[in-house]
């Protein structure tokens, strides 16, 4: 997996930052392994603290942000972001590949 950093309006891109940022994508990363790169965007506006990042997966892109008071806080909450998507992006593909569609297969055999 490639990791992108970049830093915008007064980020201090710190080395805790970074490996915060980097233990948050393998985890990641070890729920779906099929992540091939990410940029991740940090940036301060006013009073929030903004993380955002660009995932590259085989079943099509991801994007995901997380705004808190602090930039560790933010992070936090845009890799809670991603998981909520990564999971739904599987579902996704689960229900495409089973051709059910939410349907049970006992209820198309009660006739």
């Amino acid at each position: 997996m490639q990791i992108d950093f970049t830093a915008l309006t007064n980020v201090n891109l710190t080395d805790n930052l970074r490996q915060l940022t980097i233990e948050k994508l393998h985890q990641l990363e070890r729920r779906d392994g099929h992540i091939s790169r990410v940029r991740v965007t940090f940036k301060i506006d006013k009073l929030s603290h903004i993380a955002e990042a660009h995932l590259h997966t085989r079943l099509g892109d991801i994007h995901a942000r997380g705004e808190a008071e602090n930039m560790r806080t933010a992070i936090d909450k845009l890799a809670a972001h991603m998981t909520r998507q990564l999971d739904k992006q599987k579902d996704k593909q689960i229900t495409q590949k089973t051709g059910l569609n939410g349907i049970e297969p006992d209820d198309e055999t009660e006739n």
